[in-house]
């Protein structure tokens, strides 16, 4: 017999008023947050917006996981699963990456700023992807 997996080890934070309403009557206990009402166009910050809300509420998480639809043509979507490293990961990868500030005369090694970016250019790929599908 095999175990069902513990739903409470998962998070769901959904960007879009269909992902919410989508999502809602089958995980209600699941979802933890939902970003709705977003106004087109979409741009960069308003991305890294919501770069930031996701990061704020997966502190405690150790993957983040983005499904969305990819753009193949006018009338067919592929849906895609894209892993976020996790900000350990992240920091052992680019350990060596530095951050020059002209304000300081040393280089820096890498901060939270290149996370955050990173996230942001991430989730950033993924609604633009899904917009045009």
């Amino acid at each position: 017999m095999v175990k069902a997996a513990d739903r409470s080890a998962y998070k769901i934070f959904v960007v879009g008023d269909k992902g919410s309403i989508a999502l809602s009557r089958p995980f209600p206990d699941l979802m933890d947050h939902a970003i709705t009402n977003i106004t087109t166009p979409l741009n960069f910050p308003t991305a890294a917006a919501i770069a930031s809300q996701v990061l704020v509420n997966a502190r405690d998480c150790e993957k983040i996981m983005v499904v969305y639809n990819e753009f193949k043509n006018v009338i067919s979507q592929i849906l895609k699963k894209m892993e976020i490293m996790n900000r350990t990961e992240f920091m052992n990868t680019f350990k060596y990456v530095v951050r020059h500030d002209p304000e300081d005369a040393e280089m820096s090694p890498t901060s939270d700023f290149f996370y955050d970016f990173y996230v942001a250019s991430r989730l950033y790929h993924a609604i633009l992807n899904n917009i045009a599908s």
